[in-house]
């Protein structure tokens, strides 16, 4: 598994209609369902889109060492379902669990205000 260099650009629809875009995203697509992201993550890439393509329910990503990145988790249709944040700056392991299957990963500090995220519109699978 490696981040692709085939740079995107990704649109966000917000909730009040108006779109916002982040260019120069990263697409990475596994069909593994823990995935230790240290090696992936090392060159520090501002915005990379995750493609989770297994049946399980539920992901494992191993973020130790991956920081700061803020986490953007959308269902199948796009629709925002949530956030979390890896600013983990100590030596400790780092581990979450998510079923689903987009992730926004978003270095920190950004602009983009959590609250204001209604959908991601994207044409790829």
């Amino acid at each position: 598994m490696k981040i692709k260099d085939n740079k995107r650009t990704i649109e966000l629809t917000l909730n009040d209609e108006s779109t916002v875009s982040l260019t120069e995203a990263q697409p990475l697509a596994t069909k593994r369902s823990f995935l230790d992201l240290q090696n992936e993550f090392k060159a520090k890439p501002a915005l990379v889109l995750l493609k989770l393509r297994h049946n399980k329910i539920n992901t494992v990503l191993d973020l130790t060492h991956v920081v700061p990145y803020m986490l953007l988790y959308f269902n199948k249709a796009g629709d925002f379902r949530g956030a979390s944040y890896s600013l983990n700056s100590e030596e400790a392991p780092y581990l979450l669990q998510t079923a689903c299957k987009t992730i926004l990963f978003v270095k920190q500090p950004h602009h983009l205000s959590v609250n204001s995220i209604k959908k991601l519109n994207d044409e790829t699978d």
